[in-house]
């Protein structure tokens, strides 16, 4: 498999794993980098570093929020020898609260910054834009 393929795998298993606010998962998926950044779409969605991303995606799951998505387009380019990536995707996505579905969002978009640690592809930084005005969850 070459590492086009494992980056794609990568970024689909990522975007499962965010989705079931999964921290345990994403634990092993994030660089531990303590100056990666992590942005959202609100003002407070400023997130440095390993341990404030995953102590905000605890906080996110406590809620009973959860997501589903339908992935409208993806790109994924490798740079630096095959030794780092970026992704972006745009999807549309339903969001619930206690298994009610609270809102629908089309058109989120999202990037991310990989990079190679050993034989494993890490996320070093992302950003998500969600086209709403307001927090689109509260938590």
């Amino acid at each position: 498999m070459g590492e086009k393929e494992k980056v794609e795998r990568f970024v689909k298993e990522y975007l499962d794993t965010w989705l079931g606010y999964d921290t345990v998962g994403l634990k092993g998926m994030v660089a531990d980098d303590k100056k990666a950044v992590h942005i959202g779409t609100d003002a407070d969605e400023y997130i440095v570093g390993k341990k404030a991303l995953l102590t905000r995606i605890e906080s996110i799951r406590k809620t009973g929020v959860g997501m589903t998505t339908k992935v409208k387009s993806k790109q994924i380019s490798l740079v630096g020898g095959n030794r780092a990536a970026h992704f972006a995707l745009e999807f549309d996505t339903k969001i619930y609260k206690d298994g009610k579905l609270v809102k629908k969002i089309n058109n989120v978009r999202t990037t991310g910054f990989l990079v190679k640690k050993g034989k494993e592809w890490k996320l070093a930084g992302s950003h998500v834009s969600l086209p709403v005005k307001g927090r689109a969850v509260k938590y």
